[in-house]
């Protein structure tokens, strides 16, 4: 049964666990704000308001954003929630780091071939299909 505003108590009862395994998905990805309601569910990351519009502004294909506590999730695309299952704030942050992902534009950050890659392997990950690293090819 949904919410009012469209999130199940299963929703709730994932991003609940999602904020217990990591408690980097707290704070803001981008800023570290201390509320992060929202989710760019492409890199699986947790983001405040004001960053979720920033994310907004990159188009869908690079960061689709949906709310962890007004939407719903397991009613609408359930491996979406697969993927920010498979994904968090920390994982992000030390796979960024590995592959050099700059900082400081958002705009640069995302169309950074690290998290292009990321970003299709959390993709294959929720759908349960193999993904080789090696093999993958930027878009662009």
């Amino acid at each position: 049964m949904s919410n009012a505003n469209g999130s199940t108590p299963e929703d709730d009862a994932a991003f609940k666990q999602m904020l217990i395994a990591d408690p980097e998905n707290k704070k803001c990805f981008e800023c570290g704000y201390p509320s992060a309601p929202w989710c760019d569910i492409n890199h699986a990351v947790f983001v405040c308001l004001d960053c979720s519009g920033k994310h907004r502004g990159l188009g869908v294909h690079l960061s689709f954003v949906r709310s962890s506590t007004m939407d719903g999730w397991t009613n609408w695309k359930p491996e979406k929630l697969r993927q920010m299952q498979a994904g968090g704030n920390k994982k992000a942050r030390l796979f960024f780091e590995s592959k050099g992902v700059p900082k400081e534009s958002v705009r640069e950050r995302y169309n950074h071939d690290g998290a292009l890659l990321y970003m299709d392997m959390l993709e294959a990950t929720a759908a349960g299909k193999p993904f080789d690293p090696r093999t993958w090819k930027p878009p662009h």
